[in-house]
């Protein structure tokens, strides 16, 4: 064999083996997950122990404790307040046990929607 075609040969096998490991260690990359989470009344409502986060507050009946999750942009059935409002429209928190499958998400190579779907707007 020639020294050019050693090389290659042996970045061919380099490769591959480089590849088959990284294929090997994917299934153990971790996914975030939407819960279950469990509030209780004396804990914080902003995130991680409760659902508030990025300016948006969430209205529930503070004297129990609630298993909640969060969904996708507007399937959820906890509340906002908004400027005094309480709507569902826009909720991404879920109270209660069984929340909804998102909807599957079509997006594009190196491009995807934020939110990935509108507002189903079923709240209303």
């Amino acid at each position: 064999m020639t020294d050019r075609l050693l090389r290659t040969v042996a970045g061919t096998v380099l490769s591959g083996a480089v590849a088959v490991v990284g294929l090997g260690l994917a299934p153990g990359i971790a996914h975030a997950n939407g819960g279950p989470y469990t509030w209780c009344p004396g804990q914080s409502m902003d995130d991680p122990s409760g659902p508030n986060r990025y300016g948006t507050q969430y209205v529930w009946d503070m004297n129990g404790c609630h298993t909640w999750y969060r969904v996708s942009y507007g399937y959820g059935n906890v509340p906002r307040d908004i400027n005094g409002q309480q709507t569902l429209q826009g909720s991404s928190a879920w109270d209660g046990e069984d929340p909804p499958v998102p909807e599957p998400v079509n997006c594009g190579l190196f491009w995807c929607p934020i939110p990935p779907h509108p507002d189903p707007n079923f709240h209303g």
